[in-house]
């Protein structure tokens, strides 16, 4: 009943905003497509409730779909042919690679995921295997793909990229590539890359390139993009160029270990680059390349590139080295295995000469398994951070003087262990004071000036030049102090071994005369070396 006691006004206003209500059209809301998240409840290959069904209905509209699996889907999805195409932004997700397995046949032959190119997708948590395509037998990527915590194991790409052949952008994270194979030039066992690509906290291992003629990169092939972090290549294997790594486009390698893989020569080829072959641009910093083979011996590294510091070398590639790298020096690096974390790595060995000899690294906070960096006075050079071993104590092991009559006076020390550069240059370091036999200085005998101390990495020595000619007939007492903090040591942080106890942090004193020097009984591998001597004649010796 409409209320009686309403004025005229009232009645009229009221009148009014019933008219516009009725009059005023409706409001339409936008069309919007809401993501929606596909539960795939059966192992089996076709069918409501499988992966193959699941892609199916993503790809029917433009959302963002969320694949995931049921608690009970556990085991292997065998496919009778290839899954639909990735045609719409998708996440598959599934529940670690040890859990689910996607697998191809071996006959007929299919690939097992393609990605188009503008499709944004995420595939984590699987094993994919089985797979085989001209290019990528486990993932061709067109578009920007994401793969983590992923196995891409046992797949063949006849022409390029056993594993993964990347177009487009892609990432690959804690993710293991390994056991793939392909046969023919484009290469890339594990990997071909032909966009842009990063590998981060992965390991890429036993890939194979070429059975049938000269191929390129065992592990990665990259004519594209690449950048490669905190990651192991490890145990590859090429007929041709570059076991680990062919490298034609861009690549840059950070904290990463590459060790132990293999090129081998084919009907009167040389197998060039045992790590790395390159013929691009390759930059690294804070990485092991060591322990990589060619057909005719130890080869980390062909075609050139450039260090930007903080990396270990089995043998001195033709690259332009860092003062800071580490040459001609073994990084006693354990077999691939696991230890701890997603993938499996190389462990550093006690004693190793990578510990505590990088520096910090801008985005590297941990370790390839997650450990924090430092672990130590300084992060470790590799994709290891280890923990609580203690990195080689350094002695000297020779020392050699050369410089008679007026000519200046040199005294060469060689050490068992790389030496921090800044440390073993300082003369701060060093003392020669004139003494008696028995290395007593003098009662007003002073010290005679250092005028320079010059270190070579790749000997790992230092060369110390006397302010003035030091007589051969008499006696002088040389300390190279290994105390800490500013005393001479490793660049593991590991300071001097002077006394030949193994006690780190202890200065050497050795006496010189003539040609010799007396040093302690316990530092056995000490020698004086007279190059001049057979000139000169025995007198000089007395």
């Amino acid at each position: 009943m409409p209320p009686t006691n309403l004025t005229p006004t009232m009645r009229r206003n009221r009148a009014k905003i019933r008219t516009l209500a009725w009059s005023r059209p409706l409001e339409r809301l936008e069309g919007r497509v809401v993501p929606a998240t596909i539960l795939v409840t059966s192992l089996a290959d076709a069918g409501p409730g499988t992966l193959r069904a699941a892609i199916t209905q993503a790809n029917i509209d433009s959302a963002a779909d969320t694949v995931t699996f049921d608690s009970t889907v556990r085991g292997t999805i065998t496919l009778a042919r290839l899954l639909p195409t990735l045609s719409s932004d998708i996440e598959i997700e599934g529940p670690g690679p040890s859990a689910l397995t996607i697998a191809g046949q071996s006959t007929p032959g299919f690939q097992i995921f393609n990605v188009e190119p503008g499709v944004v997708a995420t595939i984590s948590g699987l094993t994919i295997t089985r797979g085989s395509a001209p290019y990528g037998g486990g993932i061709f990527n067109g578009g920007t793909l994401s793969v983590v915590n992923a196995t891409i194991n046992g797949n063949q790409g006849a022409e390029g990229g056993g594993g993964i052949a990347n177009s487009g952008t892609m990432t690959i994270v804690n993710s293991t590539i390994s056991g793939n194979e392909t046969n023919l030039f484009d290469g890339g066992g594990g990997i071909f890359n032909g966009g842009t690509m990063t590998i981060v906290g992965s390991t890429v291992s036993g890939n194979v390139a070429s059975t049938l003629g000269v191929d390129r990169g065992g592990g990665i092939s990259n004519l594209g993009t690449m950048s490669v972090i905190n990651s192991t290549v490890s145990g590859n294997h090429v007929v041709g160029s570059g076991g680990g790594f062919f490298n034609a486009g861009n690549l840059s390698v950070v904290s990463s270990t590459i060790s132990g893989n293999r090129a081998d020569a084919f009907r009167g080829s040389q197998g060039v680059g045992g790590g790395i072959a390159n013929s691009g641009t390759l930059t690294m910093v804070g990485s092991i390349i060591s322990g990589n083979t060619t057909s005719s011996g130890s080869q980390d590294i062909s075609g050139g590139g450039s260090s930007l510091g903080q990396n270990l070398f089995f043998d001195a590639p033709a690259i332009s080295l860092d003062p800071t790298d580490l040459p001609h020096t073994d990084a006693l690096l354990g077999p691939l295995a696991d230890n701890g974390g997603p993938t499996q790595t190389q462990a550093l060995l006690p004693g190793s000469p990578a510990i505590d000899a990088s520096v910090t690294i801008t985005g590297v906070a941990s370790d390839q398994r997650g450990v924090a960096r430092p672990q130590g006075s300084a992060p470790d050079i590799g994709a290891f951070e280890a923990i609580g071993v203690v990195g080689a104590r350094p002695t000297v092991t020779s020392l050699v003087r050369t410089g008679v009559h007026t000519q200046p006076t040199t005294l060469v020390l060689t050490f068992s262990a790389a030496m921090s550069p800044i440390n073993v240059q300082d003369l701060r370091n060093y003392t020669i004071v004139p003494s008696g036999p028995a290395g007593r200085p003098g009662l007003h005998a002073r010290p005679i000036p250092i005028a320079s101390a010059v270190y070579d990495p790749v000997a790992r020595s230092v060369t110390l030049t006397s302010s003035r000619p030091l007589s051969v007939r008499a006696y002088f007492r040389m300390t190279a102090s290994g105390t800490p903090p500013n005393g001479l040591k490793s660049t593991g942080g590991v300071f001097l071994d002077g006394s030949g106890s193994g006690q780190p942090g202890t200065d050497l004193v050795t006496v010189i005369h003539g040609f010799r020097s007396a040093v302690p009984t316990a530092n056995v591998a000490i020698k004086a070396v007279p190059k001049v001597a057979a000139l000169l004649g025995s007198r000089w010796l007395r």
